[in-house]
């Protein structure tokens, strides 16, 4: 009013969801200011004719009255012009300026009011491109949660409020299970939905005061709300963590196919473990990778010891990639033996780490180390490798041999090319298929269950026998079993180390034996170190044992010792050594 000349303001707002609806708001002429909402149509056609431009003036022998404008038949005006506000060709606002006599507004009044109404227009872009900055600074595009910049700036307030008011909050650090492997064997736009999916989840596990933010890829963080105790912050953090596992292990129905993720998550309580954020997020990192070398779906508290394994952690890293360069990296052999006639029918590859300076390292000292640098399946490749070399070798030499095992990883097994990397080295080294054999363990079978059956069947073609390796140990389901190409089961060792005193695993172990043999399966049990465990498996009629009982693991050259011997006479005494690696 105070601007442009006329008698009447209004504002026309098309409604955003509904195209052919509108608002209009107009301007009291009572001098106080009064705003009354006027409900008004607007069809697609007069949406489009006022975002391409112009400034028709409606009203007696002039444009035809657009129906909207029957909500001020009573504002007592012969004329309005009508003056669209657009921002990249979106019709945003229309501003309707009556005039109360039938004198049209001079061209002076119509260049003021378009004028008027671009700045309105540049004003409003600005204002979305100033949005959508801040939304791009502080959020993730994905799942639309606060970003690291963002996160930063809100536990760093966070830390400031736990100073002055001398209370203690929790820093999850949340990372999703094998998502590699989901992004490998489903795409990258498979990936994305899910992590939009788990993010919503997140969400929905917060309380009022809690935060959950997206580092990137499948990293989460979440800063739990503040208590008064480290001990109550620590059942906090507790409860908040059996939730989360909780809540991304239910089902997720992508594309028409169902996932069922895990998480592990690292735990950092401030002021404990650390008063700033670069401190906090670290601390939680190495707890959450502390958690992962334990299992899918486990949860660990940062501490100090952590620390210092997270340190030796990172040492051995550095030195990885250099080990692989320098083939420092050698194969011992473990026996699998007869259960009844104590002959040498097989033996497990197990790979050491010749460490210059630390000794021989056995897989628990580096795996950690190598699957987080993404190392883990050039080690298993490499193993195969020297497994089919190592067979050649003896055979070169004379020596009797046995089908050798060889653990491959999840990677390894999802990737169609596995196939032809073995036919490929049984042809370079003139090996049989039987002379080999995979150790898979049950998590890599029970994902993506369709697509590992048809290279596992492959790979039998090859004449490569497949054994399941840690059975039992919480993936089994009977489910999937009858459709496994596989030979055969391995039992694992934490089913044998207390066999001759616990019931529940003689149960365990005499039903798994029963469901081979009913499967036409071969069983083996691992980590068989007294005469009574392998008494009790000979009574429950399993086929092989390995283990300490018979010999540990043991350099090609002592292998072949024990190949030239053939079987284990007699039985042989309990060796006081733990451990089937």
């Amino acid at each position: 009013r105070l601007v442009l000349p006329g008698d009447v303001f209004a504002i026309l707002l098309p409604d955003a969801e509904r195209h052919d609806s509108a608002r209009i708001y107009r301007l009291g002429n009572d001098g106080h200011g009064a705003l009354y909402s006027i409900p008004a149509a607007l069809d697609e056609l007069q949406r489009q004719a006022l975002a391409d431009g112009g400034t028709p003036i409606v009203g007696e022998g002039m444009a035809t009255p657009p129906g909207f404008l029957a909500g001020l038949a009573d504002d007592g005006c012969a004329r309005h012009q009508l003056v669209p506000v657009a921002t990249d060709e979106r019709l945003v606002a229309v501003l309707i300026i009556g005039f109360s006599t039938a004198q049209l507004p001079d061209e002076e009044a119509i260049a003021l009011a378009v004028t008027y109404a671009d700045r309105v227009a540049v004003a409003l872009a600005n204002a979305e491109w100033e949005e959508k900055l801040y939304l791009q600074a502080h959020y993730d595009t994905l799942t639309g949660l606060p970003n690291r910049p963002a996160l930063i700036d809100a536990l760093r307030q966070r830390i400031t409020l736990a100073r002055r008011e001398k209370t203690n909050f929790g820093v999850l650090f949340i990372d999703l299970d094998n998502f590699k492997l989901i992004n490998d064997s489903l795409g990258h736009d498979y990936g994305d939905k899910l992590i939009a999916a788990i993010g919503e989840r997140l969400e929905d596990c917060l309380r009022d005061n809690d935060m959950v933010a997206r580092l990137g890829g499948d990293e989460f963080i979440i800063l739990a709300s503040e208590s008064t105790s480290h001990s109550l912050t620590t059942a906090s953090m507790n409860g908040i963590a059996h939730r989360i596992m909780s809540a991304v292990q239910k089902p997720i129905v992508i594309d028409g196919n169902e996932i069922r993720a895990t998480a592990s998550i690292g735990i950092a309580i401030c002021p404990r473990d650390g008063v700033d954020a670069t401190s906090l997020m670290k601390h939680a990192d190495m707890a959450m990778y502390h958690a992962k070398a334990s299992g899918p779906s486990q949860f660990h508290f940062y501490s100090d010891e952590l620390n210092a394994e997270a340190m030796e952690l990172m040492e051995l890293s550095t030195e990885l990639k250099r080990a692989l360069e320098r083939d420092e990296f050698v194969l011992h052999y473990q026996p699998k033996v007869c259960a009844e006639t104590r002959v040498i029918t097989g033996a497990e590859a197990l790979l050491r780490w010749q460490h210059p300076t630390r000794g021989l390292l056995t897989p628990a000292r580096f795996i950690a180390a190598a699957e987080s640098l993404g190392l883990i399946g050039a080690l298993s490749d490499r193993a195969l490798e020297s497994v089919c070399r190592q067979l050649r070798l003896w055979k070169d030499a004379g020596e009797p041999t046995v089908p050798v095992s060889v653990n491959v990883t999840t990677g390894q097994i999802q990737h169609e090319d596995i196939e032809s990397r073995i036919a490929e080295l049984l042809e370079q080294h003139a090996l049989e298929g039987s002379e080999l054999e995979l150790e898979i363990t049950e998590r890599v079978l029970v994902r993506h269950v369709e697509a590992t059956i048809r290279i596992l069947e492959s790979i039998r073609g090859l004449g490569v026998a497949i054994s399941i390796d840690d059975y039992g140990t919480g993936y089994s389901s009977l489910s999937y079993m009858k459709h496994l190409p596989v030979d055969k089961l391995k039992i694992d060792k934490s089913f044998i180390t207390e066999l001759e005193t616990d019931a529940a695993d003689q149960a365990i172990v005499s039903s798994a034996i029963l469901l081979a043999r009913r499967l036409n399966l071969s069983i083996v049990a691992e980590g068989v170190e007294t005469s009574g465990q392998l008494a009790l498996l000979q009574e429950f009629g399993c086929n092989e044992i390995q283990g300490y009982h018979f010999s540990p693991a043991v350099p090609a050259d002592k292998m072949a010792e024990l190949l030239r011997t053939g079987a284990f006479a007699g039985t042989p005494p309990a060796s006081t050594q733990v451990g089937g690696l």
